[in-house]
């Protein structure tokens, strides 16, 4: 495929969802990362990020002074560390999921998501739909398709998918159906 696959929207409108009932319909190995909720807290939510395959996790988030710290860290180490894994592994598919406003000073895992955009493999990035200037950067790549799910229902963003799979790709995989997302 010419070209990458990012997910934006605001909370709660399944932009990793998708991600998922993509991944789903292509039937290829993937390997990367997902958030997860890890707990609730007084001050909100805390995260990990999860390696696929594999299964390590770590903390990327961490409730502090009131509110809810990011762990750079985790990004910068790990995170990093999962990404190059990703781009140097066998796997076809590069799931990134998802790029927020904790990583805007971590350079080397901002480094290692360009390479994995870079590479020849399909990247399926989720990103926090936030203006920072590295999510900003990220969302105007010009070889990256972006689907926006503020602007696009659900039904909608599933069948342009489809179709840019099967333009890009002459893929025939089944087609949009009920369900999930």
């Amino acid at each position: 495929m010419n070209g990458n696959i990012l997910i934006t929207g605001k909370p709660g409108t399944g932009k990793s969802t998708l991600a998922l009932w993509l991944i789903e319909r292509l039937g290829q190995p993937w390997a990367g990362y997902q958030t997860v909720k890890a707990e609730d807290t007084p001050a909100g939510p805390l995260y990990v990020m999860k390696q696929v395959p594999g299964g390590a996790c770590a903390p990327i988030s961490r409730q502090a002074a009131g509110g809810i710290r990011g762990i750079p860290e985790t990004f910068e180490v790990l995170g990093t560390q999962w990404v190059q894994a990703a781009v140097d592994g066998p796997c076809p598919v590069i799931v990134l999921d998802e790029i927020g406003r904790f990583e805007g000073q971590c350079e080397g895992f901002l480094t290692a998501i360009h390479g994995a955009l870079d590479s020849p493999k399909l990247v399926i990035a989720v990103l926090k739909k936030e203006e920072h200037p590295h999510l900003r950067q990220l969302r105007e790549r010009e070889d990256s398709f972006l689907f926006d799910l503020d602007e696009l229902s659900r039904l909608d963003a599933r069948e342009r998918l489809l179709s840019l799979l099967r333009a890009e790709t002459g893929w025939g995989g089944s087609p949009v159906q009920a369900g999930p997302f």
